[in-house]
């Protein structure tokens, strides 16, 4: 399994790609081991505690230096900062220290690559164990932002609608939860029937998924797609919603008041790129305004932009939020950056017939 001229980071991942195999999750939590680790070997299945409590223990036989890390999920709450008690953890990670660089371990799901913790792990801090006399707080965030991206290429045909190419790249905790979502169907058709009946304007004639097993790789999926967005308002105009994928049509910030921080687990990135050839025999007349919209620092920021080239149309968006965790301060510009997003991506763009 492990080789001696393998680096230290090749034995942390290939021990850590062992135990992900060897020991499947039994859907229960847990800061201990319940079977134990032999018996977790041995029955190939355990607990989160089993999982990688034994993940620390092979990391250790392999003479890296690896500690326990208990925590508490978000669904269980914060721990109290300043009298942590046993009671206020649930689970159990692993740390391994490699030249300094210390990645935090989960190998209880297989769709998690090394060095990548699940959402209901992202909750703030955890306690690292050192040893029976010691330990300290170990941050629980992540620095790398998880992104999507949707790129729609295509052409207006004559009877209005848009048939073309559609991919749609995931990576970080976004391909994460999409890998996990995909699990669930018995069959990559099934997943895509599924697919189809959620976009009721939009028609899937042929798919395709690459790296759904690679984890640690981007997750691309393509599609061939007929795209019904245009409203017909006479024979020489024609209205076209450019925010086809994905659109955000209600504002998730409903609240008067808040009293407690707006917490997305991780920084993430979206980005809509639609690129469409138009009929020589229409032009645009009118199109949205640019806009681009952002709160204090850059926290979080959106941007629209349409571009016209000949019969040749652009439309470029994305939305950015450069930290996990916003202020109570910070929630009604959060709440007004949504609103305008909204009204933003209602606005039409306007094609009439050449005279």
């Amino acid at each position: 399994m492990v080789s001696p001229t393998d680096t230290k980071l090749e034995k942390a991942k290939k021990i850590y790609n062992y135990i992900n195999k060897q020991i499947k999750w039994n859907n229960y939590l847990g800061k201990y081991a319940e079977s134990g680790i032999e018996k977790a070997l041995e029955k190939r299945t355990g607990n989160i505690g089993d999982i990688n409590l034994a993940l620390v223990t092979a990391l250790l036989a392999a003479d890296l230096e690896a500690y326990p890390i208990i925590l508490s999920t978000r669904r269980n709450g914060t721990p109290n900062a300043l009298f942590p008690v046993l009671s206020d953890f649930d689970y159990v990670i692993a740390c391994v220290d490699v030249d300094g660089v210390k990645y935090k371990l989960d190998a209880s799901n297989s769709y998690l690559p090394f060095g990548e913790l699940p959402l209901q792990c992202l909750n703030e801090r955890g306690r690292i164990i050192y040893s029976k006399k010691s330990s300290d707080w170990f941050p629980l965030t992540v620095e790398e932002s998880s992104d999507v991206s949707y790129l729609l290429e295509g052409a207006l045909d004559e009877q209005a609608k848009i048939k073309g190419k559609l991919t749609i790249s995931s990576r970080g905790n976004k391909a994460f939860l999409k890998r996990q979502h995909i699990a669930k169907f018995n069959s990559l058709e099934e997943y895509w029937e599924k697919l189809d009946e959620e976009m009721p304007n939009v028609t899937l004639t042929k798919s395709s998924i690459q790296n759904l097993e690679e984890i640690d790789q981007l997750l691309i999926e393509e599609f061939d797609v007929i795209v019904d967005v245009t409203k017909q308002m006479g024979q020489d105009l024609l209205l076209l919603t450019p925010n086809i994928i994905d659109r955000i049509s209600y504002n998730p910030f409903k609240a008067q008041e808040r009293t407690y921080p707006v917490d997305m687990g991780f920084k993430s990135k979206t980005l809509y790129s639609v690129k469409l050839t138009i009929p020589d025999h229409y032009e645009i007349a009118e199109k949205p305004q640019n806009a681009s919209l952002a709160l204090p620092e850059s926290t979080a920021k959106y941007r629209y932009v349409t571009q016209v080239n000949g019969n040749q149309l652009e439309i470029l968006q994305s939305l950015a939020f450069n930290k996990p965790i916003f202020s109570v301060d910070e929630y009604f510009s959060l709440k007004e950056l949504y609103s305008r997003i909204i009204q933003q991506q209602k606005l039409d763009i306007k094609l009439i017939g050449k005279k």
